[in-house]
């Protein structure tokens, strides 16, 4: 249970994260 939520949190901080730096990069290529 504990496992399964970690992994949770880990992916959403992931593509999160992911998600941030495509948009801070966006207006540094355009």
């Amino acid at each position: 249970m504990y496992r399964s939520t970690i992994t949770k949190t880990l992916l959403l901080a992931g593509i999160a994260a992911a998600g941030m730096a495509a948009l801070a990069s966006k207006p540094m290529q355009s």
